[in-house]
């Protein structure tokens, strides 16, 4: 799961509805404009590339971030939300603040629907 679907589902997990979605690469990522909508206003919202959506995103799950190493030895992290065990969290190749990001926008994702 990449891109839309991984913001979509992640914004689910915290009630946030995501009523626009422009394309841009300006950010290195396919969506870096997200407008969202939590009932009471409305935002721009990307836990890919900004921090603060995505600790927001930690804070509301309460998170776990860990950080190890997979079989071969190589550098990892993993986001794991209160609702789900270690096991079911996705790792993520550690390459610096977007690896740790993108771990946290992936648990939140399974927290909120994927599949």
């Amino acid at each position: 799961m990449i891109g839309r679907h991984l913001i979509e589902k992640a914004a689910a997990s915290l009630g946030l509805e995501i009523s626009h979605m422009k394309e841009s690469s300006r950010f290195g990522r396919a969506f870096s404009m997200v407008k969202c909508d939590d009932g009471k206003s409305s935002r721009l919202w990307n836990p890919l590339v900004n921090s603060g959506d995505a600790l927001e995103l930690a804070a509301g799950h309460r998170m776990d971030v860990l950080h190890g190493e997979n079989d071969l030895g190589e550098p990892i992290v993993t986001a794991q939300p209160a609702a789900l065990s270690f096991s079911e969290c996705p790792a993520v190749e550690f390459t610096g603040p977007e690896s740790i990001r993108e771990a946290i926008t992936r648990s939140a994702a399974k927290v909120g629907g994927e599949a």
